[in-house]
Protein backbone atom coordinates (compact mmCIF):
# COMPACT_ATOMS: atom_id res chain seq x y z
CA UNK A 1 0.00 0.00 0.00
CA UNK A 2 1.15 3.62 -0.51
CA UNK A 3 1.67 6.05 2.39
CA UNK A 4 -2.34 6.02 3.32
CA UNK A 5 -3.24 6.64 -0.61
CA UNK A 6 -5.07 3.97 -0.51
CA UNK A 7 -7.30 4.57 2.39
CA UNK A 8 -9.17 7.54 -0.15
CA UNK A 9 -8.46 6.11 -3.34
CA UNK A 10 -11.98 5.39 -3.99
CA UNK A 11 -13.47 7.87 -2.46
CA UNK A 12 -10.92 11.01 -4.19
CA UNK A 13 -11.01 9.55 -7.17
CA UNK A 14 -14.39 8.17 -7.88
CA UNK A 15 -16.77 9.58 -5.36
CA UNK A 16 -17.89 6.11 -3.43
CA UNK A 17 -18.31 7.59 -0.05
CA UNK A 18 -19.28 5.31 2.72
CA UNK A 19 -22.68 6.96 3.11
CA UNK A 20 -23.30 5.77 -0.59
CA UNK A 21 -22.05 2.64 -0.13
CA UNK A 22 -24.52 1.89 2.85
CA UNK A 23 -27.14 3.05 0.29
CA UNK A 24 -26.00 0.20 -2.50
CA UNK A 25 -25.88 -1.98 0.53
CA UNK A 26 -29.02 -1.52 1.66
CA UNK A 27 -30.67 -1.33 -1.66
CA UNK A 28 -28.80 -5.25 -1.93
CA UNK A 29 -30.49 -6.35 0.64
CA UNK A 30 -34.36 -4.84 0.45
CA UNK A 31 -35.92 -7.51 -0.55
CA UNK A 32 -33.78 -10.00 2.55
CA UNK A 33 -30.69 -11.56 2.67
CA UNK A 34 -28.31 -12.64 5.23
CA UNK A 35 -25.20 -10.91 4.29
CA UNK A 36 -24.13 -8.47 1.12
CA UNK A 37 -21.02 -7.16 -0.17
CA UNK A 38 -19.18 -4.54 -2.90
CA UNK A 39 -16.34 -5.55 -4.65
CA UNK A 40 -14.82 -2.18 -7.13
CA UNK A 41 -11.61 -2.49 -8.99
CA UNK A 42 -10.00 -0.44 -10.82
CA UNK A 43 -7.25 -1.40 -13.02
CA UNK A 44 -4.57 0.76 -14.94
CA UNK A 45 -2.18 -0.98 -17.36
CA UNK A 46 0.83 0.37 -19.58
CA UNK A 47 3.02 -0.96 -21.91
CA UNK A 48 6.20 1.11 -23.54
CA UNK A 49 7.79 -0.97 -26.02
CA UNK A 50 10.96 -0.18 -28.35
CA UNK A 51 12.38 -1.77 -31.10
CA UNK A 52 16.64 -1.24 -32.73
CA UNK A 53 15.99 2.44 -30.26
CA UNK A 54 12.14 3.20 -31.83
CA UNK A 55 8.87 3.87 -30.02
CA UNK A 56 6.96 0.74 -31.56
CA UNK A 57 4.34 0.13 -29.31
CA UNK A 58 3.08 2.44 -26.22
CA UNK A 59 -0.65 1.73 -24.89
CA UNK A 60 -2.50 1.34 -21.74
CA UNK A 61 -6.22 0.26 -21.12
CA UNK A 62 -8.33 0.54 -17.74
CA UNK A 63 -10.66 -1.50 -16.32
CA UNK A 64 -13.26 -0.22 -13.80
CA UNK A 65 -16.27 -1.48 -11.79
CA UNK A 66 -18.60 -2.83 -8.49
CA UNK A 67 -19.48 -6.18 -8.00
CA UNK A 68 -22.42 -6.37 -5.91
CA UNK A 69 -23.54 -9.70 -4.59
CA UNK A 70 -26.57 -10.47 -1.90
CA UNK A 71 -26.61 -14.20 -0.06
CA UNK A 72 -29.33 -15.68 1.33
CA UNK A 73 -29.01 -19.26 2.77
CA UNK A 74 -27.04 -21.11 0.12
CA UNK A 75 -28.07 -18.91 -2.46
CA UNK A 76 -26.20 -16.13 -4.03
CA UNK A 77 -27.80 -13.11 -6.23
CA UNK A 78 -25.55 -11.07 -7.88
CA UNK A 79 -25.17 -7.60 -10.06
CA UNK A 80 -22.02 -5.92 -12.15
CA UNK A 81 -21.97 -2.63 -13.67
CA UNK A 82 -18.74 -1.01 -15.22
CA UNK A 83 -20.37 2.88 -14.58
CA UNK A 84 -19.35 3.88 -11.01
CA UNK A 85 -22.69 6.36 -10.97
CA UNK A 86 -24.96 6.05 -8.68
CA UNK A 87 -28.26 5.51 -10.84
CA UNK A 88 -26.18 2.50 -12.63
CA UNK A 89 -24.78 0.98 -8.98
CA UNK A 90 -28.20 0.72 -7.46
CA UNK A 91 -29.75 -0.85 -10.34
CA UNK A 92 -26.32 -3.65 -10.12
CA UNK A 93 -27.62 -3.65 -6.46
CA UNK A 94 -31.24 -4.13 -6.93
CA UNK A 95 -30.09 -7.23 -10.06
CA UNK A 96 -28.14 -8.76 -6.41
CA UNK A 97 -31.11 -8.01 -4.09
CA UNK A 98 -33.84 -10.61 -6.42
CA UNK A 99 -31.96 -13.44 -5.13
CA UNK A 100 -34.27 -13.21 -1.99
CA UNK A 101 -38.19 -12.18 -1.42
CA UNK A 102 -38.75 -11.08 2.81
CA UNK A 103 -38.33 -8.45 4.67
CA UNK A 104 -35.22 -5.95 4.02
CA UNK A 105 -31.66 -7.04 5.52
CA UNK A 106 -30.14 -4.91 7.97
CA UNK A 107 -26.63 -2.91 7.41
CA UNK A 108 -24.21 -2.68 10.11
CA UNK A 109 -24.35 1.21 11.56
CA UNK A 110 -21.01 2.18 10.97
CA UNK A 111 -17.96 0.31 8.64
CA UNK A 112 -14.58 -0.43 10.18
CA UNK A 113 -11.49 -0.54 7.62
CA UNK A 114 -9.47 -3.34 8.93
CA UNK A 115 -6.13 -3.13 8.68
CA UNK A 116 -3.44 -4.66 6.37
CA UNK A 117 0.53 -5.12 5.82
CA UNK A 118 2.28 -1.81 4.43
CA UNK A 119 4.01 -4.64 1.90
CA UNK A 120 4.13 -2.12 -1.35
CA UNK A 121 5.26 1.03 -0.05
CA UNK A 122 5.13 3.72 -2.67
CA UNK A 123 6.15 7.61 -3.13
CA UNK A 124 4.54 7.67 -6.24
CA UNK A 125 1.69 5.48 -8.16
CA UNK A 126 2.24 4.51 -11.64
CA UNK A 127 -0.89 6.91 -12.83
CA UNK A 128 1.28 9.49 -11.67
CA UNK A 129 4.61 8.96 -14.02
CA UNK A 130 4.32 10.07 -17.08
CA UNK A 131 5.87 8.43 -20.51
CA UNK A 132 8.36 10.98 -20.55
CA UNK A 133 9.63 9.22 -17.59
CA UNK A 134 9.09 5.95 -18.50
CA UNK A 135 11.35 6.30 -21.67
CA UNK A 136 14.40 7.42 -20.75
CA UNK A 137 14.86 4.15 -18.91
CA UNK A 138 13.91 1.81 -21.54
CA UNK A 139 16.20 3.59 -24.00
CA UNK A 140 19.02 3.34 -21.57
CA UNK A 141 18.30 -0.64 -21.80
CA UNK A 142 18.29 -0.79 -25.68
CA UNK A 143 21.69 1.22 -26.31
CA UNK A 144 23.41 -0.56 -23.49
CA UNK A 145 22.20 -3.88 -24.77
CA UNK A 146 23.49 -2.73 -28.47
CA UNK A 147 26.79 -1.42 -26.60
CA UNK A 148 27.43 -4.68 -25.05
CA UNK A 149 28.71 -6.27 -28.79
CA UNK A 150 28.77 -5.24 -31.93
CA UNK A 151 27.42 -8.68 -33.07
CA UNK A 152 23.78 -7.15 -31.71
CA UNK A 153 21.34 -7.27 -34.94
CA UNK A 154 18.15 -6.29 -32.96
CA UNK A 155 17.02 -5.35 -29.61
CA UNK A 156 13.25 -5.20 -28.30
CA UNK A 157 12.72 -4.39 -24.67
CA UNK A 158 10.19 -2.32 -23.01
CA UNK A 159 8.11 -1.67 -19.67
CA UNK A 160 4.92 -2.73 -18.44
CA UNK A 161 3.42 -1.51 -15.12
CA UNK A 162 0.00 -2.77 -13.62
CA UNK A 163 -1.70 -0.81 -10.72
CA UNK A 164 -4.60 -2.43 -9.18
CA UNK A 165 -6.86 -0.86 -6.51
CA UNK A 166 -9.32 -3.21 -4.88
CA UNK A 167 -12.28 -1.88 -2.08
CA UNK A 168 -14.48 -4.53 -0.54
CA UNK A 169 -17.28 -3.15 1.92
CA UNK A 170 -19.66 -5.76 3.54
CA UNK A 171 -23.02 -5.27 4.97
CA UNK A 172 -21.94 -6.63 8.64
CA UNK A 173 -19.50 -3.77 8.57
CA UNK A 174 -16.18 -4.46 7.63
CA UNK A 175 -14.48 -2.17 4.76
CA UNK A 176 -10.98 -3.36 3.18
CA UNK A 177 -9.28 -1.59 0.50
CA UNK A 178 -5.73 -2.46 -1.33
CA UNK A 179 -3.39 -0.85 -4.05
CA UNK A 180 -1.10 -3.39 -5.51
CA UNK A 181 1.58 -3.06 -8.24
CA UNK A 182 2.86 -5.12 -10.90
CA UNK A 183 5.57 -4.22 -13.23
CA UNK A 184 8.24 -5.93 -15.47
CA UNK A 185 11.37 -4.31 -17.26
CA UNK A 186 12.81 -6.31 -19.79
CA UNK A 187 15.06 -6.71 -22.93
CA UNK A 188 15.37 -9.45 -25.92
CA UNK A 189 18.55 -9.23 -28.12
CA UNK A 190 19.51 -11.16 -31.15
CA UNK A 191 23.00 -11.68 -32.10
CA UNK A 192 24.51 -13.06 -35.36
CA UNK A 193 27.89 -14.39 -36.18
CA UNK A 194 29.07 -16.33 -39.38
CA UNK A 195 25.51 -17.10 -40.29
CA UNK A 196 24.42 -18.53 -36.73
CA UNK A 197 21.82 -16.54 -35.12
CA UNK A 198 21.43 -16.37 -31.29
CA UNK A 199 19.13 -14.83 -28.66
CA UNK A 200 18.94 -14.00 -25.27
CA UNK A 201 15.76 -12.57 -23.01
CA UNK A 202 16.00 -10.96 -19.86
CA UNK A 203 13.85 -9.63 -17.29
CA UNK A 204 13.32 -8.17 -13.97
CA UNK A 205 10.21 -6.92 -12.14
CA UNK A 206 7.35 -8.77 -9.55
CA UNK A 207 4.72 -6.27 -7.29
CA UNK A 208 7.44 -3.54 -8.17
CA UNK A 209 6.41 0.34 -8.18
CA UNK A 210 8.24 2.52 -10.38
CA UNK A 211 11.11 3.71 -7.68
CA UNK A 212 12.73 -0.13 -7.97
CA UNK A 213 13.82 1.12 -11.64
CA UNK A 214 16.53 3.16 -11.11
CA UNK A 215 19.29 3.11 -13.58
CA UNK A 216 21.69 1.13 -11.67
CA UNK A 217 19.80 -2.03 -11.43
CA UNK A 218 18.36 -1.19 -14.94
CA UNK A 219 21.52 -1.28 -16.17
CA UNK A 220 21.97 -5.47 -15.15
CA UNK A 221 19.92 -6.63 -17.21
CA UNK A 222 21.77 -6.01 -20.56
CA UNK A 223 24.70 -8.32 -18.53
CA UNK A 224 22.39 -11.57 -17.77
Amino acid sequence: MAHGQESEYFESGFGISDALCRKLLEKALSKGGDYADLYFQHEVVNTLALQDGEVNRAYGSVDLGVGIRTVKGDQVGYGYTQELTEASMLAAASTAATIADSAAGQVAPQFVQLKGGDYYPADKLFSDVPVADKLPLVQAVNDRCFARSNLVTKVNCGLFDQQKAILVVTSDGQKVVDLLPRSGLYANVVAEKEGRREQAWSALGGRRWFSFYNLERSMRLSKR
